[in-house]
């Protein structure tokens, strides 16, 4: 039976292995078995993806971390992102970029986390991991981004942006209130109601000023004594309540200290040393009265004690109160101390009081509170410390900062005072009910825009993942998903919340996006994207699953001999709304993306592979372009450079832009999104943008310097100034001599230049002067031969010039030298300014004798020495090699110098289009009378990515159901294509036959920029009878492919 079928819809993306023999399903027919490097259409279609813009390096990152990317949108005209870079476990690095890939400056920028500082988190730094840096949320509102940790050990920080480009890093409980009122940022745990657990004031004076240092003890009963105390204040031997805040109340009064940060919160017993030891029982030089709560260490090793090392007390020594015995852990077993003698005689034994804090007084309760020795019930501590953790995911709500969870929390939310988002403080001190006695601004009675905290009432206690705000605040949690509100008042102190648990999926820590209506989330296990959206049937919120039909897609980039395919999980994502894209990064740091357009049925799931060599995506964020009309993707990204001579991993910061939608490579705007950028880590240089200021210094009799300077040899260029050197004019037209990154020379023709035949000039002027290059004219000027790609040193590029697709680097003029310019003992020859490309195939001819080593006819590679001096090698790849690392394993070996006076040619013969010292070269076109023309006003240069698009197995039918496993033959595909160039096609099964498709017009000539085709192509199908068909379409040049259609044409044979 014939069949012609055709499939004009993609909108179902790259579909599971799973799903393969599911002909039963639309999605089936609107699908592909692979799409990679391709973006479906809203109307059905796929484009080849635009290639990633190179935009800034980000230095210093160290070495194994990744940088996670978050948006900073100040407006749709002005917008950065921020990344950040976990360092240590106790320090991160923030970075800012605006949308021109400028770095901004950042007060602070690193930042000192957990338990640095002498702020111990229970041992509970960030994990030593290269994904800690994906637990990081954050929330912004105008000028100021609020961040937080998924581990709960991170103190809250605020990035605030205080000027164009200028930022400040600081911590959020310290940034906003000064002085006594620090302590509003702060909220606190519920009052005690144990009765038994009082807090006695052991020194100090409650009604002196701020500042006043008091020494506070917990303990357990009636008494004040030190028997009573419990370790409250430090409950295990690396937690603390340091740089926290408690707060005591008595009848009308409550006074607010802040417990010291580090060393200086710690209350130890000072000035014991080791008398003797006699088993395991150590006399100490005064009595003691440690508890068994509190924390032993010593001041040097013996036996089996190690110095520094934290122990218990196990009891009191056989002799009384001046002796002790020591326990690794507290209520433990006796430590043995093994053969001890005499060496620890004289150490040091340092006592850590856990039941004591040293506090300062913050707000001092304004009359007698607490008299020294006097003890209360009525205390709180603060919810959020280095023992008690810090909230793990923060949103904006009703006009409030809300924080969810925390370590000893991880259920609980805390919201801000509406409109201040860093009040946190809910309750009122006693002597604030109707007056501002304590000063804080902050009295009277409980009203609805005070702040609140709750806590979700449910079956599991389970931490708080991420939060979201829509017409309710949606809380996510590891085992459940809930709406809250507080009615038409909406949530404070004043409202029973409203806590409804909606679905029981549970979700993962990413945070979650908003897209029509509905929050996407990710599960639990990271491999799962669920809709949370509020549905009018069912009269409640329901969750889908949209990526059941994809679930494969997560592990591409999966590493099958390091990566867990169970623990691949989806790391962090953002939404593109002008494209209607949902990224994903991954935990093997592939990109990975899903089209979504409920309106026209769109849930498209696509993969994409960077150009490069182990190309590494490890953060994501979207921001508007800088006029506010399309939203640009920017990812961080690590590459590895081998052929450099500074080889190593480098990270970029680099976007997607818009669409490329002219019909001409060619055009003359001047907007970065109307330029075909289809290559990765690419960028553009316009020759006639690079003028250069050279003052007179500079000038030389025939050289002149400018640092870093882009133009190559044969580049067009007129100067410009007031006072020129003699021997040179102003408006006409010369022709660049390279001699090295920061010096050149000029001829006054082309033939001149490649033949390193200077003007010269007789004095050095007076003034500065400008060179600016010039546009290429019928063919003639330009340049060949352009610097400024240092990011891409030593790769294999794609180049974009002038609208032309260049398939060959730059071919100097074929160069004549002497036997005495041959260096028999270093291999070398020497071509002055020879122009030569590392790898350039090279033959050699003369009618005398070549030096020894040399035969004519003979392909050879260029080894690249200096700009000067060159060697050979038989292949392309030692020539890379050597040029990159010096060495002289396997460089041909020249043993003599050749016929004396005779003339050798080394004649260039092709070149692979190459960055070295940062420019790029295409083949020049010579004509018959030997000049070079077809020079370029503009580059673009970048590295190669293939987009690959294969059908599902055809199913085509037949007069007895379906033709899966029947026999058939596909004889002619047509495609229909729209503004594209270039590509190959084929059968799924053979790629290695694809066939070229062929799109250059006949008398398409030279001088021509390509016209993009939009129609079909009607190809026929190399293949023979099969049971199974597919096709497969790639594009691996630079350049645009949109397809709209395949439509098939063959027969399938019944039985």
């Amino acid at each position: 039976m014939k069949y012609r079928l055709i499939q004009n819809s993609f909108s179902s993306g790259e579909l599971s292995t799973k799903l393969d023999a599911r002909t039963d399903l639309e999605e089936y027919f609107k699908g592909a078995d692979t799409l990679e490097n391709f973006l479906p259409y809203r109307q059905g279609g796929i484009t080849r993806r635009p290639g990633f813009r190179y935009q800034s390096e980000i230095t210093s990152v160290t070495s194994g971390r990744d940088i996670k990317l978050l948006p900073f949108i100040v407006s749709k005209t002005e917008s950065y992102i921020v990344g950040i870079e976990v360092v240590t476990t106790d320090s991160i690095k923030i970075r800012v970029y605006n949308n021109s890939g400028s770095a901004a400056t950042v007060t602070d920028g690193t930042v000192t986390i957990g338990g640095a500082s002498g702020n111990p988190t229970d041992g509970r730094g960030l994990p030593n991991t290269t994904d800690s840096v994906y637990g990081f949320n954050a929330i912004q509102s105008a000028d100021t981004m609020f961040i937080t940790h998924a581990d709960g050990v991170v103190r809250p920080l605020v990035l605030a942006r205080t000027d164009t480009d200028k930022f400040t890093v600081a911590e959020y409980l310290d940034y906003y209130f000064a002085d006594k009122k620090q302590s509003l940022a702060h909220p606190f745990q519920d009052t005690n109601i144990d009765g038994s657990l009082k807090i006695v004031n052991s020194s100090g004076d409650e009604t002196s000023a701020v500042g006043t240092a008091i020494t506070l003890r917990m303990f357990d009963g009636t008494g004040v004594g030190s028997t009573d105390r419990i370790p409250i204040f430090r409950a295990s031997k690396r937690a603390g309540h340091h740089n926290s805040y408690v707060r005591v109340s008595v009848s009308d009064k409550t006074f607010v200290a802040k417990i010291r940060a580090g060393t200086a919160g710690i209350a130890a017993v000072d000035g014991l040393t080791v008398s003797s030891v006699s088993g395991n029982d150590i006399t100490l030089s005064a009595t003691h009265n440690i508890q068994s709560w509190d924390i032993i260490s010593f001041s040097v090793s013996a036996g089996n004690i190690v110095a520094g090392t934290e122990y218990y007390k196990a009891y009191n020594g056989s002799g009384g109160n001046d002796e002790v015995a020591l326990s690794e852990t507290r209520n433990g077993s006796v430590f043995a101390l093994g053969s001890v003698g005499t060496d620890l005689n004289g150490a040091t034994c340092n006592v850590i009081k856990t039941s004591e804090v040293v506090a300062d007084l913050i707000t001092p309760a304004n009359g007698d509170l607490l008299g020294v020795g006097e003890s209360t019930d009525n205390w709180a501590l603060a919810s959020w410390s280095n023992y008690q953790g810090y909230p793990r995911t923060v949103t904006a709500f009703e006009q409030r900062l809300v924080f969810g969870g925390s370590i000893r929390q991880p259920d609980t939310l805390w919201g801000s005072l509406s409109g201040n988002m860093f009040h946190m403080m809910a309750g009122k001190l006693n002597q604030d009910t109707s007056t501002d006695v304590s000063g804080l601004g902050f009295f009277g009675g409980v009203v609805a825009t005070d702040p609140y905290q709750f806590t979700i009432a449910s079956q599991e206690i389970n931490a708080i993942t991420w939060m979201a705000s829509q017409r309710a605040l949606e809380v996510g949690t590891l085992g459940s998903e809930y709406i809250i509100s507080g009615g038409d008042s909406g949530l404070s102190p004043l409202t029973v919340p409203k806590i409804q648990a909606q679905t029981s999926h549970g979700g993962d820590t990413v945070r979650p996006v908003r897209i029509a209506g509905g929050t996407l989330f990710i599960s639990r296990d990271g491999q799962t994207v669920r809709d949370f959206k509020y549905s009018n049937d069912q009269d409640s919120y329901v969750t889908r699953n949209i990526s059941v039909s994809s679930d494969e897609i997560i592990h591409h980039g999966f590493n099958e001999s390091t990566d867990s395919y169970a623990g691949t999980k989806i790391v962090d994502m953002a939404y593109q709304s002008s494209r209607g894209i949902l990224w994903f990064v991954t935990s093997s740091n592939a990109l990975v993306g899903c089209s979504i357009d409920y309106d026209t049925n769109t849930l498209s799931w696509h993969k994409h592979t960077l150009g490069g060599t182990d190309v590494k995506v490890h953060g994501l964020a979207v921001i508007p372009n800088s006029s506010g009309t399309f939203d640009d993707l920017y990812i961080s990204v690590s590459r590895t450079f081998s052929r450099a001579a500074s080889a190593g991993t480098k990270f970029y910061l680099e976007k997607i832009g818009d669409d490329f939608e002219h019909t001409l490579l060619l055009n003359t705007s001047t907007s970065e999104d109307d330029k075909p950028y289809y290559s990765d880590s690419s960028s553009r240089i316009d020759i006639t943008t690079q003028t250069k200021t050279i003052t007179a210094a500079a000038h030389g009799s025939e050289t002149l310097t400018v640092t870093g300077h882009p133009f190559g040899t044969g580049t067009q260029v007129q100067l410009a100034g007031s006072d020129l050197p003699n021997g040179l004019s102003a408006s006409t037209d010369y022709y660049v001599i390279r001699v090295s990154a920061n010096t050149f020379m000029l001829a006054s023709t082309p033939a001149n230049a490649f033949e390193n035949t200077p003007v010269t000039f007789s004095d050095n002027g007076s003034g500065s002067m400008t060179i600016t290059p010039q546009a290429p004219t019928n063919m003639s000027g330009g340049a060949f031969l352009i610097g400024g790609f240092t990011h891409l040193e030593g790769e294999e590029v794609e180049v974009i010039a002038d609208g032309f697709y260049e398939t060959q680097g730059f071919v100097p003029r074929p160069k004549v030298f002497r036997h005495s310019d041959v260096s028999t003992g270093a291999n070398s020859i020497t071509l002055t300014q020879h122009e030569f490309f590392p790898g350039t195939k090279v033959v050699f001819s003369s009618d005398d004798t070549l030096p020894a080593g040399i035969t004519a006819g003979t392909e050879y590679y260029v080894i690249v020495t200096d700009g000067n001096t060159i060697k050979l090698a038989l292949t392309e790849a030692v020539a890379l090699a050597r040029t990159k690392d010096g060495a002289s394993t396997d460089v041909v070996g020249i043993t003599d110098d050749g016929t004396d006076n005779a003339d050798f040619l080394i004649t260039p013969i092709s070149c692979k289009t190459r960055v070295y010292n940062g420019l790029v070269g295409i083949k020049p076109t010579r004509t018959s009378a030997g000049t070079f023309i077809g020079g370029r006003k503009e580059m673009l240069v970048g590295l190669k990515y293939t987009s690959t698009v294969k059908t599902m197995k055809l199913e085509a039918g037949q007069e007895y159901g379906t033709a899966q496993g029947s026999l058939k033959r596909n004889e002619a595909v047509v495609l229909k294509f729209y503004r594209t160039y270039g590509g190959k096609f084929g059968e799924g099964s053979n790629e290695e036959g694809m066939e070229e498709i062929v799109f250059r017009p006949a008398g398409h000539g030279m001088g021509t920029a390509l016209s993009l085709f939009t129609g079909d192509k009607y190809l026929d199908f190399p293949s023979s009878t099969e049971r199974f068909f597919q096709v497969i379409v790639k594009q691996d040049k630079a350049l645009p492919m949109s397809l709209l259609a395949i439509i098939h044409r063959g027969v399938s044979y019944d039985g």
